[in-house]
């Protein structure tokens, strides 16, 4: 009786430590590699270069169709540099002036060049550039406080126009 019990406890220890053991070895096969971290995240959220490419394609489109708008612009409104905001007013297409493109730094010297080229006058007020920057995007109309500013801005656009206008005319 007492071998007996003495092979049970030893097979009780042994069995403890067997599964110890394979217990041990299982996780080590379940952990997964970097690679297949990776692999499995690419699976679920989508591989992050494609998705880099996607971003910038659409932010390339979205940013030529508003490069495309600021020929058509009334006035572009600058902080000298760093801002340029495009607008335009049409009272056939709508009752109050839209903000048609927006731009800082690169994008803000673009829209400027854009406007020399096309003859829309660029009227410099770092106020009103940055207000109507920060309070509208592309395709939204101004905002009401800045309705006397803006109008003000087109008055003077106005003004200029028929000034060209004149000039052109007398010259024939």
């Amino acid at each position: 009786m007492t071998i007996c019990k003495s092979v049970m406890v030893g097979m009780a220890a042994l069995s403890i430590l067997d599964y110890a053991f394979q217990h041990k070895q299982f996780m080590k096969q379940m952990k997964m590699s970097f690679k297949e971290l990776k692999d499995e995240y690419k699976e679920t959220e989508g591989n992050p270069q494609v998705k880099a490419k996607m971003r910038q394609l659409m932010q390339q489109g979205k940013q030529g169709q508003m490069m495309g708008e600021v020929a058509n612009s009334s006035a572009v409104i600058t902080n000298p540099t760093h801002l340029a905001v495009a607008i335009k007013y049409d009272k056939d297409e709508a009752p109050v002036p839209m903000v048609v493109a927006k731009g800082e730094r690169l994008v803000a010297q673009q829209i400027k060049v854009l406007a020399e080229d096309n003859e829309v006058p660029i009227v410099e007020n770092v106020e009103l550039a940055r207000a109507l920057f920060g309070a509208c995007e592309p395709g939204q109309s101004i905002p009401t406080e800045l309705y006397k500013a803006v109008a003000e801005i087109l008055a003077y656009v106005i003004k200029i126009k028929r000034k060209r206008e004149m000039k052109s005319r007398m010259r024939r």
